[in-house]
């Protein structure tokens, strides 16, 4: 008994050895940071390419950092040769905005061009007999659109209806189309995750909306929302590396809570305002200092909340923080 316990244990530990390089684009957000980290003790990691145009901040185990940016001439066609290099197995695109920036143009460019670049540079190694297995990406919830309309909880197969004014939301919709072109053409997966508002951080939507002074809502309105700690939303990503599913995946933590609550136990008070104000007051705060979410004000009238069946699943998502525990944490700090 003891030697075949010996052996199926050798077996299983063999399974989790170093089996494949893992490319990732961006590395200096949030998210990036948090599963380079897991990369780092994951003896199934055999070696992290880096890219980015910026080094890292600190030494990386494993990490092997390109200097590239993904918007200038020709960068597919070096990235390709990074790809074959290195013998990449797995592809993660995340040189992508967590949250919206002030500098919409610069950031429309990275996302539109760069998952261009991405894409392009995984097509050429594929087409030529290349280690890359798979692609997995981080767009956003946001893409189904907040609407009255909405079901209470939205599937991976709702229609993706975000408004396109929102340039943050409209370049997650650029991006989700042209992974679909991909996945189309190439014929290999293609994993998305659409994580709703993380809670965390003082760049993530959320929090922008919270630390203005005061907090908006919208009069009338006070849709029910869900918050993901990052750490949930780095193992969702972590699991998908390995994974090798395909398709989309909706991301949140357990439970619901109303959007006046979020804010009024985060930023201690939040003023309700008539929508052509709201609006008004939101824009300007923007547009003058870069404060606030930074998105359209339908998403703080009206529901956009996502079923995550699928991820759990299918991925093994199973996100250990709660909508409450999350906001008792936010409001401790």
């Amino acid at each position: 008994m003891s030697g075949t316990g010996s052996t199926a244990g050798a077996s299983r530990q063999g399974r989790r050895r170093s089996s494949g390089v893992v490319a990732i684009t961006g590395i200096h957000g949030e998210l990036a940071r948090r599963l380079v980290s897991r990369l780092e003790a994951d003896d199934r990691a055999a070696a992290i390419v880096l890219i980015d145009q910026r080094a890292p901040e600190r030494p990386i185990s494993k990490g092997r950092f390109v200097e590239l940016d993904l918007t200038e001439p020709l960068a597919d066609a070096r990235l390709a040769e990074v790809f074959r290099g290195e013998q990449v197995e797995v592809v993660v695109h995340l040189a992508l905005r967590e949250s919206p920036s002030p500098r919409g143009g610069e950031a429309h460019e990275l996302e539109g061009i760069g998952t261009m670049v991405v894409l392009n540079a995984v097509a050429d190694v594929v087409t030529h007999g290349s280690s890359v297995a798979r692609v997995v990406g981080v767009t956003s919830a946001m893409v189904y659109g907040a609407s009255a309309r909405n079901p209470l909880y939205m599937t991976e197969e709702h229609a993706l209806a975000g408004a396109s004014a929102d340039s943050f939301v409209r370049d997650k919709l650029d991006v989700e189309r042209q992974f679909e072109r991909f996945r189309q053409r190439y014929r290999i997966p293609v994993c998305v995750l659409r994580p709703c508002w993380v809670l965390g951080g003082r760049d993530s939507i959320l929090a922008r909306l919270a630390h203005m002074w005061p907090a908006i809502t919208v009069a009338g309105f006070d849709p029910l929302v869900q918050l993901l700690h990052p750490e949930d939303a780095a193992d969702a990503l972590h699991r998908a590396v390995w994974r090798g599913r395909d398709g989309a995946y909706n991301l949140a933590g357990a439970g619901v809570l109303p959007l006046s609550a979020v804010l009024q136990r985060v930023a201690g008070f939040a003023a309700a305002l008539p929508g052509p104000l709201a609006s008004l007051v939101l824009e300007a705060g923007w547009r003058l200092r870069g404060a606030g979410p930074g998105v359209g004000i339908e998403y703080l009238r009206h529901p956009w909340l996502v079923d995550t069946a699928r991820a759990r699943s299918r991925l093994g998502f199973a996100p250990r923080y709660d909508a409450r525990t999350m906001l008792a944490q936010e409001a401790a700090l």
